[in-house]
């Protein structure tokens, strides 16, 4: 009787022990089963978050590209009428260079928006009617340097008195900001699809952490990869982000930043009934600097511009270079005289500073700037054309001067 107890209480726990070891089995199965399936989850959202995110950079840089083009065309639009206007003014055809130059810029910038714009054929229409704008803009301008050339001055300042070439620059530089606006839209459809994609993989990330506790090894592995890619694509977009808004040069905005930014101050300015002025820097025989010194001495005599700019300037005003030996400062809640005032400390400090070149040679150099005031009625095309021609006027002046738009 006792040995068929004991062969009955050790079978009994032979059995104990065998459902013992398979219920942990099931569980370790269920467990490693589980992770799997968040792993392969969360790898699946991780690799959709980054296509996401490559998807949006590469639209980013299409984005970043076609505003370009478009700026372009409106630096074109503006050296235009620059070049025509001078031209009309003193008949010299030396001012006829920045009309030359627009046309090129115009040319160029638009073969630019075709290229990027390509791909979309819902742009086909809008960029045929941009098309229709510029030829019809250029043919203006073409027919006014024309009348000029052939003698016929009275003529030539009638057609520009017409206001039809007003009427075309305003039509060439609505559709152009349409163009951007729809664009920007489109970006930020795109960056908000990634940042939600983004969204997606860092839940996957927590839930994977949480049930990663049962297989420890496993779930740290995985923590660090996924923290690593993270890093490494808040690294990627920092670094965009600086690419596409600072100029390498100098550490200042570039034009595309500079131009988003005084957008928006316009817009503060707007809403808060203040004032707003902007200044436009050219550096005086900057040609000259390159042509004697090499374009290094050139880039040093920008650099030390940019310095002194940022020195003399407030802390809320906006500075930045347009391209070339051009810069763009925005004076947020000030007059246009304390704006040319700021300029003239400012054109005072850059004449008075001996600038030392890479081989040890000083050189001195002067600006001459154009300062404007925020009126009514301006966009910040029409803002900076009237300072750009304000600085115009100091160049012809002689140079070395601040000129204040009327």
């Amino acid at each position: 009787m006792t040995g068929t107890i004991g062969h009955l209480a050790a079978t009994t726990g032979r059995r104990l022990t065998t459902r013992s070891s398979a219920n942990s089995g099931k569980l370790l199965l269920a467990t490693a089963f589980l992770l799997g399936v968040l792993l392969a989850l969360s790898g699946w959202l991780a690799r959709d978050a980054i296509r996401e995110m490559r998807e949006a950079a590469h639209w980013q840089s299409k984005a970043f590209e076609v505003i370009d083009a478009i700026n372009g065309l409106r630096v074109g639009v503006v050296s235009i009428r620059r070049g025509e206007r001078g031209y009309l003014l003193t008949s010299d055809p030396t001012y006829l260079e920045p009309y030359v130059e627009g046309r090129v810029q115009i040319a160029q910038s638009f073969e630019k928006l075709q290229r990027e714009t390509r791909p979309n054929p819902e742009l086909a229409i809008e960029m045929q009617r941009m098309e229709g704008a510029i030829e019809a803009y250029l043919a203006q301008a073409s027919g006014t340097v024309e009348l000029e050339r052939q003698g016929r001055h009275a003529e030539a300042v009638s057609m520009v008195r017409s206001g039809t070439g007003r009427q075309l620059t305003n039509n060439l530089l609505g559709q152009l900001d349409r163009f951007e606006a729809s664009e920007r839209e489109l970006l930020a459809q795109r960056k908000a699809r990634a940042e939600q994609a983004a969204a997606r993989s860092e839940k996957a990330q927590i839930a994977l952490n949480v049930t990663g506790l049962l297989l420890l090894v496993v779930g740290l592995f995985a923590s660090l990869a996924l923290r690593r890619a993270i890093a490494n694509e808040e690294q990627a977009r920092a670094e965009l982000k600086w690419l596409a808004t600072t100029d390498e040069l100098t550490g200042l905005a570039n034009r595309r930043e500079m131009f988003a930014g005084l957008d928006r101050l316009i817009a503060a300015a707007r809403r808060q009934k203040r004032p707003l002025a902007v200044a436009v820097i050219d550096i005086d025989r900057f040609k000259l600097v390159n042509d004697t010194h090499g374009h290094s001495a050139g880039d040093e005599v920008i650099r030390c511009v940019a310095q002194m700019g940022l020195a003399l300037m407030r802390e809320q005003d906006l500075m930045g270079r347009l391209g070339g030996e051009e810069f763009l400062i925005a004076f947020p809640d000030c007059a246009a005289e304390d704006a040319a005032a700021a300029c003239e400390r400012l054109r005072e400090g850059i004449a008075a500073l001996p600038i030392i070149l890479p081989e040890g040679k000083a050189l001195a150099v002067t600006i001459s700037i154009g300062v404007a005031a925020l009126l009514p009625d301006d966009d910040r095309t029409r803002l900076i054309s009237r300072a750009d021609e304000a600085l115009y006027r100091a160049k012809k002046g002689g140079r070395d001067q601040v000129s204040l738009a009327a």
